[in-house]
């Protein structure tokens, strides 16, 4: 249908008035364009480049995963997904883990296990960091087919800042009572089987007995400040 145009005159004045363009010509109405794969080599790439702690080039891709990415023994590293999607094919791997580092960055990229909707019996965490210390976790969206979206022990001066940590079964973050950490921004969905899970400390080695951390917490070692809980 053509669009109508009315003018009226009125005290020296014209008003005109268009009717809108349907949704599919309104480029706000977009879709996103979705994503192309990452060949076998592009993903071997990437693993050959964490192992001799080159800088990572990564596309705008999907890297389906086989083992999870090991950031290890590196300083001062960044790993910048520039929007990227990894999904671990492991169920019972987690998808990236830094161990062992200092001045590490981890930023712009999805993260999450085949079917993020099921099946249950996943036990991979999304991300987890051990025996570091200043390790930035910023503007990544963790997707939890996984049961934990970030677990960390032993790591020191730990940020997760403006994320997104959703559909974890267990827990949206754990920590253990060797690691500070500031969780900064975050938008953090339906974490754990009550939906509510979604920061907690561990308050012994098996896991067995947490602690919930409240939005607004500051005092030694935990700060939490400007996050959303949905």
């Amino acid at each position: 249908m053509k669009n109508l145009l009315v003018i009226c005159l009125c005290a020296g004045f014209a008003l005109m008035s268009f009717t809108p363009a349907p949704p599919s010509q309104n480029p706000a109405f977009a879709k996103a364009k979705p994503q192309a794969t990452a060949s076998a080599a592009e993903v071997e790439a990437l693993y050959t480049a964490l192992a001799e702690g080159k800088a990572v080039e990564l596309k705008d891709l999907i890297y389906h995963l086989s083992e999870p990415l090991m950031i290890s023994n590196r300083t001062d590293f960044t790993l910048d997904g520039h929007g990227c999607t990894f999904i671990m094919e492991n169920k019972d791997a987690d998808v990236v883990v830094v161990e062992n580092s200092f001045n590490v960055t981890l930023k712009n990229f999805k993260a999450t296990h085949v079917e993020p909707e099921g099946p249950i019996g996943c036990t991979g965490s999304v991300l987890q960091v051990r025996e570091s210390m200043n390790v930035l976790i910023e503007k990544c969206k963790l997707n939890g087919s996984g049961i934990i979206g970030v677990t960390t022990y032993n790591t020191q001066n730990l940020k997760v800042v403006s994320n997104y940590i959703y559909n974890n079964s267990k827990y949206g973050v754990l920590f253990d009572g060797e690691t500070s950490i500031e969780i900064k921004e975050n938008i953090f969905e339906n974490n754990g089987p009550s939906g509510d899970s979604h920061v907690v400390k561990a308050l012994n080695a098996y896991l067995s007995e947490v602690e919930a951390i409240p939005a607004g917490t500051k005092r030694d070692g935990i700060m939490l400040s400007g996050n959303v809980f949905k």
